[in-house]
């Protein structure tokens, strides 16, 4: 049905066969990967979300990781997605890729308007203790100050001053 184009029909073939079987991981993303050819992104999203979950059961981290970063590029503000796949990262060691996913999260929630879930991934990434974290206390203290905590903003704000101190000042709210 697939080489013949008829992409709809072939879409119901694979939903029986996943029904009886939904622990094939191949066809559950052939599945996904049909639903986006015919523009039900969604639903492919929906496919991909239950692949991740039957990979993670089986132990295939790298491979879930892989169908989260597909998801992501479908939706970058699948918030959901973006911190499930960062704390996989951070589980394997990979502590820059956890990082970078936590700080997506934390600038697409602030756009969002979604505060307390920027500031929880701002403070992921400076568990992961990287040498990058003045910028992750720089902008804990823009949160803090937008949410009108004075005192904690100035105390994130020193944080940032004082382990990079040219960076800090350059920044110019320190």
């Amino acid at each position: 049905l697939v080489q013949q184009g008829q992409l709809e029909k072939a879409i119901a073939e694979y939903r029986l066969i996943l029904d009886v079987d939904p622990s094939d991981t191949s066809l559950c993303n052939t599945l996904g990967d049909l639903y986006l050819q015919v523009g039900a992104t969604s639903e492919a999203t929906v496919c991909y979300l239950k692949l991740v979950d039957v990979l993670k059961a089986e132990g295939l981290i790298f491979r879930a990781i892989a169908v989260y970063k597909k998801i992501i590029k479908l939706n970058p503000d699948n918030l959901s997605a973006v911190r499930a796949c960062a704390d996989l990262y951070a589980t394997e060691g990979l502590r820059a890729e956890a990082k970078h996913l936590d700080l997506m999260e934390a600038e697409r929630s602030l756009k969002s308007g979604l505060d307390k879930q920027a500031l929880d991934a701002y403070e992921r990434s400076l568990e992961l203790n990287l040498p990058e974290r003045h910028a992750a206390y720089y902008n804990l203290g823009l949160v803090y100050e937008k949410m009108g905590d004075d005192a904690m903003a100035l105390s994130n704000y020193n944080m940032a001053l004082e382990l990079a101190p040219d960076w800090a000042r350059a920044r110019d709210k320190v």
